[in-house]
C-alpha cells in the first residue's frame, strides 16, 4: 500500500509549479492558469481556505510529469 498524499493548498502548488518552471497566465475568478515552457496549461481551483483534493492534486502532478514519489517521503 503506498502512502497517502499530503494535505496540499493551493498556494503551496502553485509554488511548487513555479519552481518547476511555469508561469502563471492568467486568474479569472478562483481558476487560476499556469503555462510551461513546453506548453502544458494547467488550472488550478484557489478557494479560500481549502486545501486542493487528493485525487485533483495527483491528476495536476501527473499531467505536468511530477513525480509524486517525492511528495510522499
Amino acid at each position: 500500500m503506498s502512502p497517502k498524499l499530503p494535505v496540499m493548498k493551493p498556494d503551496e502548488l502553485i509554488k511548487l509549479l513555479e519552481r518547476e518552471g511555469f508561469q502563471i497566465i492568467s486568474q479569472k475568478g478562483s481558476h487560476l492558469k499556469m503555462k510551461s515552457e513546453t506548453g502544458e496549461t494547467v488550472i488550478i481551483p484557489v478557494h479560500s481556505g481549502k486545501n486542493i483534493k487528493p485525487g485533483l492534486l495527483l491528476s495536476i502532478l501527473n499531467r505536468v510529469g511530477f513525480d509524486v514519489s517525492e511528495l510522499r517521503r
